[in-house]
C-alpha cells in the first residue's frame, strides 16, 4: 500500500512539473513569436485606400497622406483616394479643392472617381482636374483593393 502511494505521489509530482514546464514555455515562446511577427510586418510596405463621400473629406485625406509616409511607422507604399457620391464635385476643374488635390498628388495620393457618381451628379468627365482616373463603380473598386491587401477606411 505504501509503495502504491509513493508511486501515485511521484506521478502527481511529475505531472505538476510537466505542467509548470509547459506553462512556462508558452509564456516565453508565444510573446517571442508574436514580436517576431510584428517585426516582420513592420518592415513591409503597406497600401492604403480611403473612400470619401463628401468634398470636404479631401482635406482630411491630404493631411493623412502627408502624415503616413513610407518613412513613418505606417510604411506607406500607395495611397488611393476613391471619391464617390457628392465628393466628386471636389474634382471638377476650378473647384475650391483644386489646389488641395494638387497638394495631395504631391504627397503621393492617387485619386479615383466613381463613374456612377459622375452620372448621378451630371458631371462631364472632361470637366475633371487633369490626372483624375474614372472607375466604373467606386465601391467594387474598393472591394478589389481590399481583396488585394489594401488597408481601407471609409469617411
Amino acid at each position: 500500500m505504501k509503495l502504491q502511494n509513493k508511486n501515485k505521489v511521484k506521478t502527481i509530482v511529475l505531472a505538476v512539473l510537466i505542467s509548470i514546464s509547459l506553462v512556462h514555455t508558452s509564456f516565453v515562446i508565444k510573446p517571442y513569436q508574436e514580436s517576431m511577427v510584428n517585426k516582420n510586418l513592420s518592415k513591409e510596405r503597406q497600401n492604403y485606400a480611403v473612400l470619401i463621400s463628401m468634398p470636404n473629406h479631401v482635406k482630411a485625406v491630404v493631411n493623412t497622406a502627408e502624415s503616413i509616409t513610407k518613412d513613418s511607422k505606417y510604411k506607406r507604399d500607395t495611397f488611393v483616394v476613391m471619391a464617390c457620391a457628392q465628393s466628386v464635385d471636389a474634382f471638377v476643374k476650378g473647384s475650391e479643392f483644386a489646389d488641395l488635390i494638387q497638394k495631395g498628388k504631391a504627397a503621393g495620393i492617387t485619386y479615383k472617381v466613381c463613374g456612377m457618381s459622375l452620372q448621378q451628379f451630371n458631371i462631364n468627365p472632361e470637366a475633371l482636374i487633369e490626372g483624375i482616373e474614372i472607375v466604373p463603380n467606386g465601391i467594387t473598386y474598393m472591394f478589389d483593393l481590399k481583396m488585394n491587401g489594401y488597408r481601407t477606411v471609409e469617411l
